[in-house]
């Protein structure tokens, strides 16, 4: 029995002790993402990544996992870009069509020395997937706190 994919969402909140700027660079510079994009026990070399960051650019990225080397090809479409604050682009596996893709939504929030950064995906989701997704965000967030702090 196939599972069915509905409606799915949700939001992470964190405070980053870094500016604003750098936070948000770390998501549009490819030579800062590198450092932290993938869940723990993934790497995602620097030649896999891509960022046209501008309405209607694509992005694409490939995890690798550290264990088995295995490959996982991501990429989006851009749909809004407002410099510093805010990032709106579909994420999906590579080949799969943009307008069935979940859509993230990232606000910078200027904290003077620090940055709220909230982060909303929502998109048609198995309901086992959509957990996994979270968690594996979370860590991605989690490992950029830890790049952006270092």
């Amino acid at each position: 029995m196939t599972e069915v994919a509905v409606a799915r969402e949700f939001t992470l909140t964190r405070v980053f002790h870094a500016p604003r700027e750098l936070v948000y660079r770390s998501w549009t510079d490819p030579d800062e993402a590198t450092h932290w994009w993938g869940p723990h026990g993934f790497t995602t070399p620097r030649a896999t990544m891509s960022f046209d960051v501008r309405p209607g650019g694509e992005w694409q990225a490939c995890m690798v996992e550290d264990a088995t080397g295995k490959q996982f090809l991501s990429s989006g479409v851009y749909r809004e870009v407002v410099p510093n604050e805010k990032l709106v682009f579909s994420w999906g596996e590579q080949g799969d069509a943009d307008e069935d893709k979940p859509v993230i939504t990232i606000e910078f929030n200027d904290l003077g020395e620090r940055t709220e950064m909230v982060f909303h995906q929502v998109g048609l989701l198995p309901e086992d997937a959509l957990l996994e997704m979270e968690d594996g965000w979370s860590q991605c967030i989690e490992r950029s706190m830890t790049h952006l702090t270092r």
